[in-house]
Formats: structure tokens, sequence, C-alpha cells
């Protein structure tokens, strides 16, 4: 008898009986999502880093850039040019094309070399000459003024999320979105950029074995519908969509809409427990 529950043992042991399932841990997934980064500049972001009050600095527009620096809107993907009333501090961030990237550091330096002839005041002309610069990633990095260490650490705090403006859709949305019934999923996670101008998302859904070829095709017509509407009004969001990432961990589908979905989906693998 005892030679028999021990084996009996053994079989459910085998079999995995009494093992719990391993499931995506889809609120921790979500936290962790929204914080990614892609170790880029958030050029609109970046009046976060000025320490001095906004009512005390210029920021320039692309017209007033093109003036002071002669660079040209052609010339770059983002721009960040800001001097304080006084002149005492600047900030100009530049994340120029890449054939382009020799020509604006040549403006750059003949701006600095002009400021520095054209200055009289010794101690103005000496924050000119010990001027921070500094490549960082794709972006060349200009400040002038105190502490441009520790501005520099706080600029480069302010990077672009892999999910911006990030907006989680409730239960009705999904529904009428992606047009597919509650009832017929077990859990997801869902949302999309709350920017008209950006396409950028994540799906993950739980399926029912009964609803998984229902589900597919309901999510291979949500995105063929939005690959038909951003081909022709925008590349940029078109490539994203057409790139998007598909993956199936057990009964999970996971679709991915961003610059780097191989690094948001090795965060999903992570929550697997």
């Amino acid at each position: 008898m005892k030679k028999i529950l021990f084996i009996l043992g053994l079989l459910f042991l085998i079999t995995g009986c009494g093992v719990k399932e391993k499931e995506l841990n889809l609120n921790k997934i979500k936290n962790a999502l929204d914080e990614i980064t892609l170790d880029k500049l958030d050029y609109t972001s970046l009046s976060k880093g000025i320490e001095e009050p906004l009512d005390t600095v210029k920021i320039y527009n692309s017209e007033e850039i093109m003036d002071k620096l002669g660079i040209d809107e052609t010339m770059y993907h983002n721009i960040f040019f800001s001097e304080s009333v006084e002149e005492e501090s600047t900030y100009l961030l530049i994340e120029p094309k890449q054939d382009q990237k020799e020509e604006i550091e040549a403006l750059v330096t003949k701006y600095w070399d002009t400021k520095i002839a054209e200055t009289e005041n010794e101690e103005e002309k000496l924050r000119y000459q010990n001027r921070l610069e500094q490549s960082y990633g794709e972006n060349l990095i200009y400040l002038v003024g105190k502490d441009t260490t520790k501005k520099l650490d706080q600029i480069k705090d302010i990077e672009q999320k892999l999910f911006p403006d990030i907006l989680e859709l409730e239960r009705a949305d999904l529904e009428k979105q992606l047009g597919i019934q509650i009832d017929k999923i077990e859990s997801y996670a869902f949302a999309v950029s709350n920017k008209l101008n950006q396409v950028e998302q994540y799906i993950i859904i739980k399926y029912q074995k009964e609803s998984e070829a229902e589900i597919r095709k309901a999510m291979h017509d949500y995105f063929e519908k939005l690959e038909q509407e951003w081909k022709t009004k925008d590349n940029a969001n078109y490539q994203l969509l057409k790139n998007r990432m598909e993956k199936e961990i057990d009964h999970y589908l996971i679709y991915l809409v961003s610059k780097d979905n191989e690094k948001a989906y090795k965060v999903i693998k992570n929550f697997y427990q």
C-alpha cells in the first residue's frame, strides 16, 4: 500500500498536479512599462531642468534660434535654447541630424567665439570660456553658468518615456476599440498614448481557450485598421505600427507598439511568475 501511494505521489509531481500556474502580474507590469525610458532626452520637458525662475529666462523659438545661431530647422531633430535675462546662464541642447552634426558644432563654436569677443565684462567672458560641452547619446549639450555639472545631471534625468503620455483604458474602451467582449477574456492590460499624434501602446490579453481564435482575429483587424489610418498620414507612426511586436506567453497575447519593443518585452517577461 505504501508503495502504491509513493508511486501516485510521484505521478502527481511529474504531471504537475497541485502546482500553481504561472501568471503575468499585470499590475506590476503596467507600473513598470509606464516608467521605462528610451535613454533619450525629452525635449518637451527640458524647461523643468532650468533652475532659474522661468520668468527670468528667455526660451528661444526656431526663428530666433536661426537668427542667433544660424542653425536651420532642417538641420536637427530637436533643439532647446534658453538664456537668462542677465545672460548669467545658458542652456543649449541639440539633437542634430547625423549629416549635420559637424556643421552645427561649427556654428555653435562660432557663436561662443563671437560672444567672447564682444563681451567686455571679464567675469561674463570667463563664464563663456568655461562653458560645459558634452555629447550625451545623440545630443550636443552646452551649459554656461554656475554648477553646470549639477545641471547636466538634472538634464540627463529628463528622458523620453518609452510609452509617453500613456492612458490606461477601461473595460468599455476595450470592447469599443478592440471589438472584444470583456467576458471573453480572463484579464488584460490596455494602454495608449493620450496624444492624437502618437501611436505608442501596449496590449496584454489573457484569453479563454474557446475565445482564442475570435480574439486573435479582433487584434489583427484592430492593427490593420490603425495601419491603414496612418499609412498616408504619418510615416513614422505607420512604421511603429507596422513593426509592432506580437508575442505569446502561455495564454497571454502581447502587443507592443513603441520605439524599443525588445526593452518592453524584457520587462514583461520578468513579471511572469
